[in-house]
């Protein structure tokens, strides 16, 4: 169903994107940490993103810095050409 602005909705529809995983961070989803401590202190490609002004891959990145760096996990966001790029590492040196 197409959606237009202005529309009324009696009831909240149904979301067809992650459903049932939309609480799950995508670090608890997509195994992040697994594929970082397999690379330990190089840098690895997680995720790539087609729009290079979208903020998701920001957001992320200073999210996850905060909430896993204390257990030796960084992340970046690189952009490039006309894509981003989400990388990560397991940096054995902040680990405390």
């Amino acid at each position: 169903m197409e959606y237009k602005i202005g529309q009324v909705l009696d009831a909240l529809p149904e979301s067809a994107n992650n459903a049932g995983n939309w609480k799950k961070a995508v670090f608890i989803t997509d195994d992040y940490a697994n594929k970082l401590t397999a690379q330990p202190n190089k840098w690895v490609v997680l995720d790539t993103l087609g729009n290079r002004t979208d903020t998701k891959f920001h957001t992320r990145v200073r999210n996850y810095n905060k909430k896993y760096n204390n257990k030796g996990f960084e992340f970046a966001r690189i952009v490039s050409g006309t894509s981003q790029i989400f990388l990560g590492r397991f940096n054995t040196s902040l680990l405390k």
